[in-house]
Order: structure tokens, then sequence, then C-alpha cells
């Protein structure tokens, strides 16, 4: 196994892989508003090939892949920002979309995107990363929480009709 960053010829499987994490996320919850906020527009395939490749020609972000044996089975979307003018810590990471295939769980395939990613995050000399997790989500809250990070926001949504 090998991770790597992404190249523009990975978009097909980026947009596999989104899908399932987009799948896997809308499975979690019957709750109406949350579906409603989960669910993607017609354009959204072409909208995140966009999105893809301006992470992965950025110099503030990127996106990592894990390939198996020539198979792209697991992504995860890093990129660095400047913090509040009054923040202590002037610069902090971000950690977007994190998926491996479900087939492939199990095996340290994300143990080992996280640790090139934590090492891509200190090349750009990082202190603060952050993420978001939906709470229903509770396998990957615990996991995070083995690596580290802790509580700190809660989001709501409303949305107004």
């Amino acid at each position: 196994m090998e991770i790597r960053k992404a190249k523009i010829q990975d978009m097909k499987k980026l947009i596999e892989l989104w899908e399932g994490y987009e799948s896997y996320h809308l499975g979690l919850t019957k709750e109406k508003y949350m579906q409603k906020f989960l669910q993607t527009n017609k354009n959204a395939i072409p909208e995140m090939e966009k999105y893809f490749k301006k992470k992965i020609s950025s110099e503030d972000s990127d996106i990592l892949v894990a390939e198996d044996s020539g198979e792209i089975v697991g992504f995860i979307m890093l990129s660095v920002y400047e913090s509040s003018p009054i923040a202590e810590v002037k610069k902090y990471g971000h950690i977007g979309y994190f998926f491996v295939n479900q087939n492939m769980r199990g095996k340290g395939i994300g143990k080992e995107i996280y640790k090139k990613s934590m090492d891509w995050f200190k090349e750009k000399e990082v202190k603060r990363i952050s993420l978001e997790v939906n709470f229903l989500n509770k396998k990957t809250i615990e996991l995070y929480r083995k690596l580290g990070f802790k509580e700190f926001e809660i989001n709501m949504i409303k949305d107004f009709s």
C-alpha cells in the first residue's frame, strides 16, 4: 500500500470515493432535516471535480490517496488557513473529507493516511488542526478522540422556508 498525493488523473476514483462518503453519511440518519442538509444538487459531481482539482493544485491544500494493488481505496483532503489576527496560533490545518472504502476498513489504511497527513501538516508548520464530524458518526468520533482531538464547537443548522 502506498499513500501519495492525488493527481488530476485520479479524479474518477476520487469522485467514486466521495460518493461513498456522501452515501455513508446519508445512511447515518432517517431525520428529514439532516437528510435534506446532506442531499447534493444535480451539479454535484462536476462541482466536486472542480473543487478537488483546486485542492490538488493549491499550495495551501492537498488530497492524499491510499493506493492498494493499483487501486485507490481511500483519501483525505487537507488545507491550511490563516487564523484570526488575534489568535495565538497563526496558522491552522483542516481535515476535510477523510474516507476509506467500507470493504477496506480495519486494515490500517486510515491510520497510514492519517500519519502521512500529519507529516504534510508538519511540513506546512501547522500547530493546530480542526475537523468536523457528524455527531451520529460515533465510531469516527471515538477514533478522532483516540488521535487526540477534542470537542470544541457545536454546529447547528436552520433552513428558511
